[in-house]
Order: C-alpha cells, then structure tokens, then sequence
C-alpha cells in the first residue's frame, strides 16, 4: 500500500512516497533526506499531519488504518537564528495581496454573522493551492475557508489555527459579529496598504521617466516630495512635483522641496503642464 507525504516549499513541491509498515518517525527521516538532496537546512523539529491530527513518531501507518494512496502533510518550523540562510519548508508563504480581489472578500463580509461555506475565496493561485492542501490533511472546505479568513488568507497561520481549534465546540460555527468586525478591520489595513505602495510605484515610475505624477495618482493623493511655485501662485496646498519643478517651471521661484505629506500635482491637474504625455 503507498501513502504520500506531500511536502512544498518556498521553491520546490513534492512528494515522498511510503508503505503501510513504516513509522512516522522513519517517514520523517525520508522526507529530511529528499530535503536535504535539494540543499534544504534540516530542521530539528518537524510534525506529520493526518486529517487535521498531528501524528506521533512511533505510530506507524498500519496502527493508523490509513487507507492507500492517501495524503500526509509534512511541517515544519521555521528558524530562529537570524544567521542562517534558511529556506522556509512548508505552505506559509504569504500570499501576495492583490487589493481587488481582498476588495470583494470584504464586501462578502460586510454582515454581522456568515456561515464560512457560503464565502467565494479570492481568485489568487496561491491561495487556492494553499486551500486544496487543507483540505488533502482531511479538513472540510468551510473550516478551512474560516480559518483563512481569520487569518487574513496566511496559509500558514491558518493551518496552525485549524489544528489548535479543529476539536473546539463552535469550530463550525458562523463567524460572529466580532470576528467579522476585527477581520474587515484586519483587512481594510491591508488593503490600504497595498493600494498605496501600488500607487507609489507608479509615481516613481513617472519621475524615472520625466513624466508628471498626476498621470499616475489622477485625483488620488500619495506621498512623494512636491514643490510650491510662488512664480505661478501654487502657494499653500497647491504645488507641482519634482518632474514639472525641472520642466514647467523651469527658473521659477521656487520651495525648498517639501516631503512627509500626501499630494497630487496641481500642474498637472491644471490642463497646462508640459510634461504629461499626450494622449
């Protein structure tokens, strides 16, 4: 009889296959050896999962009744030496927030009690692949959509969530109004976040170009370093960016460059700057 062990990393996925008559602890030893094939630091502790259990070493697959072809999860922790170029060994990786689609999760939440198998995931690959493996540890989709949820689409929080909570008497319960509360809090911070750094970028892109800014803020506000012109009147909280500083006004009187606030280019808004491509 063959049994599994899924194992994905940071760079690498696979899977190690076993028999009925080896013991977890021995399993343990095959995974760290095809680890450590593929240049992985070994870690000293690690655990085997089984639908949703943490699986003792000397147990071994025919005690468990394990059926064939079914699926192990291997885990293990993460490094606390900050030395160590240490290359992480499980499904946590971040999920890589794209504000859309954590924007329709939010609306989904926007209530004051939902049953967890009713939420639609976002439509990220990660996200789905980190999905699909909780449920191949044996878990049911609406626990493992609640535990994302609760913690903000991390895999890996979120399957250390379900194996401390999995036996708790309202595991399936709807999320409350509190939860519900903290999370849409959780992730409006989140998305704000990801907004503004995406925004930013775009600004840069600009000024790497010799482009004005309003072309990539528009109305929006984001922080870059700004200029009053008092040649032009753009006094007060009018002013013009660093590209329409060295363009449009050009041996203006100018500002000492100002910076730490948020700002959209008002030379650029004016319908006058020479420095915004044509349409």
């Amino acid at each position: 009889m063959e049994v599994y062990v899924n194992v994905l990393t940071a760079t690498d996925k696979f899977s190690v296959s076993t028999n009925q008559r080896e013991t977890i602890y021995s399993i343990k030893q095959k995974v760290k050896s095809h680890l450590r094939t593929l240049g992985y630091l070994i870690p000293n502790q690690s655990i085997i999962c089984y639908q949703g259990n943490e699986l003792q070493d000397e147990q071994s697959l025919k005690d468990l009744d394990i059926k064939s072809h079914s699926n192990l999860l291997y885990l293990y922790n993460l490094t606390t030496d900050p030395e160590e170029d240490y290359i992480v060994a499980d499904i946590g990786n971040r999920i890589e927030e794209e504000p859309n689609q954590l924007e329709m999760l939010l609306q989904q939440l926007n209530t004051d009690s939902l049953f967890c198998g009713e939420i639609e995931l976002p439509d990220i690959p990660q996200l789905q692949e980190g999905f699909n493996m909780m449920m191949s540890m044996g878990f049911p989709p609406h626990r493992c959509k609640k535990a994302l949820i609760l913690n903000l689409l991390h895999v890996e929080p979120a399957i250390s969530w379900l194996l401390e909570h999995n036996m708790d008497d309202d595991i399936d319960f709807p999320l409350n109004m509190i939860q519900l509360q903290i999370t849409r809090q959780a992730l409006r911070r989140v998305i704000r976040s990801e907004t503004s750094s995406t925004l930013e970028q775009r600004v840069q892109e600009c000024l790497d170009r010799n482009i004005c800014t309003f072309h990539a803020t528009g109305e929006s506000f984001a922080k870059h370093k700004w200029y009053h012109c008092f040649t032009c009147g753009l006094v007060d909280s009018e002013g013009c960016c660093e590209t329409c500083k060295n363009v449009c006004h050009k041996n203006h009187r100018l500002s000492e460059p100002l910076s730490g606030q948020t700002f959209y280019c008002d030379c650029g808004a004016s319908g006058d700057c020479k420095a915004l491509p044509a349409e």
